[in-house]
């Protein structure tokens, strides 16, 4: 019974241990998953320095590839280090693209500045941490000079459509759209004042323009039409972005796409690659599991139970029996018996039928008739 007990307890703990193992590879699995879904972009509230002037030119050639160069001119107080760029590489149009920022550089007031460049939101977000974490920017005006590039500018013709709306042009015409937060909404500052440049492949004509949301009421007009048109707005409040929808006459170059949701990037990784290195080793996983918790639950062979006796002075010795099969050696002092209801080791017809449970146990005592499948104790 007490060896039943012990059997029983140890069974449960390898459940409990595999039950664990499970549970806590589904938290290390998913909690980049989880980490993906909730935006922290504006936890920390708006910054106290201010923007008073933002100018930027945005040049999209025909193969949808974006080169943007940032002025940004900001009034700082006492006791700060610099400021944060947010790129958001989520297409509001098409989940499954990447605007990934590329060929970072940065410049204070036409020198260099210490940029660590970093990941919010599982991979959502690519954020420069721009300023020497040693020392303070002196109070005052500054100007910051930020250029970069992204692919995939250049959207399909229905982008933005049922955003901003398509005034008369029609979002089922062939071509492609330019639709861009030409002001991310990752600036927590105040801006005062919006000038943005945009260059376009071709001519476009019906361009659109918001400052935060279409029904906000905020000041945004676009001046000039064709290749090129400027983009006014302001003054703004923290995170609120500044949006343009401009169709062109032009096919939508290749876009660089994955086949999952954004949020997800930071379970599968940024390319197909790490998603298939992620499957591989998680199938690798489960069944090295698998067969551990097999094993752990594995069964003696021929149905007998083989447990060890305790020593004795005299040497034991195995009869000639079914049991053979259990060839423990002579120091192990082991005793095998059939388990219960197993047929294996223990005839149901023949000499050995009919012999109670007792028979196959270990004699104590002088020399007793014999058991097929015991170890007798060998009294001479």
């Amino acid at each position: 019974m007490a060896r039943r007990t012990s059997t029983s307890v140890g069974t449960a703990g390898v459940a409990v241990i595999t039950v664990l193992a499970v549970l806590l590879t589904a938290v290390g699995l998913m909690w980049p998953l989880l980490a993906g879904l909730v935006d922290t972009s504006q936890d920390a509230g708006p910054d106290p320095v201010s923007i008073t002037e933002y100018a930027a030119d945005f040049t999209v050639d025909e193969d949808g590839r974006l080169t943007a160069t940032e002025e940004i001119t900001a009034e700082f107080p006492p006791g700060r280090h610099g400021i944060f760029r947010f790129w958001d590489l989520r297409d509001p149009s098409d989940s499954n693209v990447r605007l990934v920022p590329e060929d970072i550089e940065v410049e204070l007031d036409d020198g260099p500045v210490p940029t660590d460049l970093m990941w919010q939101v599982g991979r959502r977000y690519r954020v420069a941490k721009i300023g020497d974490p040693d020392s303070f920017v002196s109070p005052g005006s500054h100007t910051y000079r930020i250029t970069y590039a992204i692919d995939g500018a250049l959207g399909s013709a229905s982008a933005g459509g049922g955003l901003l709306g398509t005034g008369s042009w029609s979002t089922d015409a062939p071509g492609s759209a330019f639709y861009w937060n030409v002001v991310p909404g990752g600036w927590a500052m105040d801006i005062a004042n919006v000038r943005i440049s945009v260059n376009l492949p071709g001519s476009t004509q019906d361009v659109l323009c918001a400052a935060g949301s279409v029904d906000s009421g905020l000041d945004c007009t676009v001046r000039g039409s064709g290749e090129q048109f400027e983009v006014r707005a302001g003054p703004l409040s923290p995170y609120t972005p500044v949006t343009v929808r401009a169709p062109l006459n032009l096919g939508t170059p290749d876009r660089v796409a994955l086949p999952w949701p954004s949020f997800m990037d930071g379970m599968l990784g940024p390319s197909l690659w790490w998603a298939l290195v992620f499957v591989v080793l998680s199938l690798v996983g489960l069944l090295v599991g698998i067969r551990w918790a097999r094993s752990a639950h594995e069964s003696s062979p021929g149905g007998l139970s083989c447990t060890r006796r305790p020593r004795v002075s005299a040497p034991c010795r195995p009869t000639t029996s079914p049991a053979s099969a259990c060839r423990a050696p002579r120091s192990s002092r082991r005793c095998c018996t059939p388990r219960s209801g197993s047929s294996s080791g223990s005839p149901s017809t023949g000499p050995g039928a009919g012999r109670s449970k007792a028979s196959w146990s270990r004699r104590s005592g002088s020399r007793s008739t014999r058991s097929p499948g015991m170890w007798e104790r060998d009294s001479g």
